[in-house]
């Protein structure tokens, strides 16, 4: 069973006394881990916001264009199709560290940061 930080957004196991990002004590309950219930990961609606997206395993949410969970380090359902060569324009698998042309370190896309999160 995780639980929900309020602050960073992450799941933490409950039997912890702190939350493993952003460090904050967790909330203390009335009743006994084995008691709490489950909270469920919020999701966001793509009316409200369309740059996260949710991993298939562990159903954070991470950057469009991550190429794997940062969280879990599955690789996402959507993965983008390729990345192109900043020397020689070659296109190249997404999940690629070097160009497959030229031999280059392919350097990922920027990182979009919603700031109404």
């Amino acid at each position: 069973t995780r639980i929900l930080c309020p602050h960073c957004k992450s799941t933490n196991p409950i039997h912890l006394r702190t939350y493993y990002i952003c460090e904050n004590v967790l909330i203390p309950t009335s009743t006994s881990p084995e008691k709490r219930t489950s909270i469920s990961i919020p999701t966001i609606s793509k009316q409200t916001n369309t740059m996260m997206i949710t991993c298939s395993k562990c159903f954070r949410l991470n950057n469009p264009n991550a190429r794997f969970c940062d969280w879990c380090s599955a690789y996402p359902d959507h993965a983008s199709t390729s990345i192109q060569c900043t020397k020689c324009h070659t296109n190249n698998d997404s999940f690629g560290k070097y160009c497959s042309t030229c031999g280059c370190v392919l350097e990922p896309s920027l990182r979009i940061i919603d700031t109404r999160l």
